[in-house]
């Protein structure tokens, strides 16, 4: 798992299905190997120990899941395993605030913010925690709202797939393309005037517009607007119409 990582804390007996969730919604907004859940990250034969200290050294942010039961929730003995030393659950959380990790508590299924009173010593000042609640008819909206409130920890050296990345154009690269664009205006000021040279006229009035002498000898009549010449002086003749069309002459 990468730096700045997001760690799902939850107990499965109590919301499995939520903590499940979230998950897949964080790990499309910030990718899958910044999300820490055990049943998906713990590889089958791992020290299930080593790999929760070593997932939480990672992790900037830790989202503690709390649903109806999660306070509840006994051992095989009827203990409250929030009251055991070792539970998983309460080790994960003691880590990450003696840590100063991010602890944000997650409410699901309308659970409450347990108090000080309900937490055992070492976990009292997640009672002091800001929560943030994720109703079942909103969880979209609410699991975007989470994200967004994480993102600056999470982000902070991570690559967003969703933007493009910059494209920075070498300055030699640049004078190139400058260089070439001139010379192609240029050229295409030099060809107009190349053309305007050939067609040069003497322009004198005509019957119906205006007639010009070229070098080569055509005769060229610009008729009046809506017109049409007929012209029989010279060997032929170029008549533009006022739709722009040209049509040869005899």
């Amino acid at each position: 798992m990468r730096g700045g990582a997001i760690f799902i804390s939850y107990r499965r007996e109590d919301a499995a299905g939520e903590a499940g969730r979230l998950s897949d919604h964080l790990a499309r907004r910030f990718g899958q190997t910044r999300v820490f859940i055990d049943i998906d990250t713990i590889a089958p034969g791992t020290d299930f120990v080593v790999e929760l200290n070593r997932a939480l050294a990672e992790t900037r942010v830790v989202l503690v899941i709390i649903g109806r039961r999660w306070l509840d929730v006994t051992d095989t003995t009827g203990a409250r395993r929030l009251d055991r030393a070792d539970d998983f659950v309460r080790r994960e959380i003691e880590s990450a605030l003696t840590g100063g990790v991010r602890v944000v508590p997650v409410l699901v299924q309308g659970a409450a913010m347990p108090t000080e009173a309900d937490l055992p010593a070492a976990l009292a000042p997640l009672a002091t925690r800001q929560a943030i609640a994720i109703q079942h008819e909103e969880f979209g909206a609410d699991a975007q709202r989470l994200a967004d409130a994480i993102a600056p920890l999470v982000e902070v050296d991570a690559v967003q797939p969703w933007r493009q990345p910059r494209v920075v154009i070498p300055a030699a690269m640049t004078a190139v393309l400058l260089v070439g664009a001139a010379g192609w205006q240029w050229q295409r000021a030099a060809d107009t005037a190349a053309i305007l040279r050939g067609l040069s006229m003497t322009m004198r009035p005509c019957s119906c517009g205006m007639t010009s002498s070229s070098a080569s000898g055509t005769r060229v009549v610009f008729p009046a607007p809506g017109g049409a010449c007929t012209m029989t002086e010279g060997p032929s003749c170029t008549a533009f119409f006022s739709s722009g069309r040209m049509a040869s002459m005899g």
